[in-house]
């Protein structure tokens, strides 16, 4: 079992034993690049760049998937928890074109490392829905379906669900997916050589870098 940063235990942690690094850092060496954090974007950066040929690291203070990676409810999807119709408004239709197309390549990244090595996740492609229960939400659905739709997402508008809710209207998204996170890329691909080094809390060392790429879920990011 996994632990993790939450209170309540995950669906995912107990399907796991915790991954023991099998390598560690070169303290003689400079590394292209080191990543702070061994969740599923720490370690699917970590294999991209050493696809890409440069010399990485990734760093993790407790074990893979602490974090959001092994709590998540593990929807891969294109609609997010700011709408598109929110981010035209305060941004533009361009921006959210943009927002769009970086959350499929999101999830075609995840397939393509899913494809490329084996990794049995439960991975499956699924609809996704956001329903109006009242008048006045129809109204706000019809202003989120149009900039979605103007994103370049995949959706339509359906009086029915597979849910036994009681609605007015729904908008329907395709090209979701959802799996198994803690058996999808982080401890499945961080057993590549090289690439992983599991750094405790307590541990003090002097590692050299050209680039650090820094937990995305940090606002503001800190400085280095």
């Amino acid at each position: 079992m996994i632990l993790r940063d939450g209170y309540t235990p995950s669906l995912w942690q107990s399907t796991v034993q915790p991954y023991v690094s099998s390598s560690k850092p070169d303290p003689a060496a400079t590394y292209d690049v080191i990543i702070v954090g061994g969740g599923i974007t720490g370690i699917s950066t970590g294999l991209m760049l050493q696809e890409a040929g440069l010399r990485c690291l990734v760093l993790e203070a407790r074990n893979l998937c602490f974090g959001t990676t092994g709590g998540t409810t593990a929807h891969l999807n294109t609609l997010l928890d700011t709408p598109y119709s929110t981010i035209e408004k305060k941004f533009s239709a361009t921006a959210a074109k943009q927002v769009a197309a970086a959350s499929a390549a999101a999830i075609a990244t995840v397939r393509r490392n899913i494809d490329q090595h084996g990794i049995q996740c439960g991975f499956k492609e699924a609809d996704a829905y956001l329903f109006a229960q009242t008048k006045q939400q129809q109204k706000e659905l019809a202003d989120i379906f149009e900039a979605t739709a103007k994103a370049g997402v995949s959706v339509s508008l359906t009086d029915a669900i597979p849910f036994p809710f009681t609605l007015v209207q729904a908008m329907k998204a395709g090209g979701q997916a959802k799996f198994h996170p803690v058996q999808s890329p982080p401890p499945r691909v961080s057993s590549r050589p090289g690439i992983l080094y599991m750094l405790p809390t307590y541990h003090q060392a002097s590692i050299f870098c050209t680039s650090v790429v820094l937990r995305t879920d940090l606002t503001p990011w800190p400085a280095c």
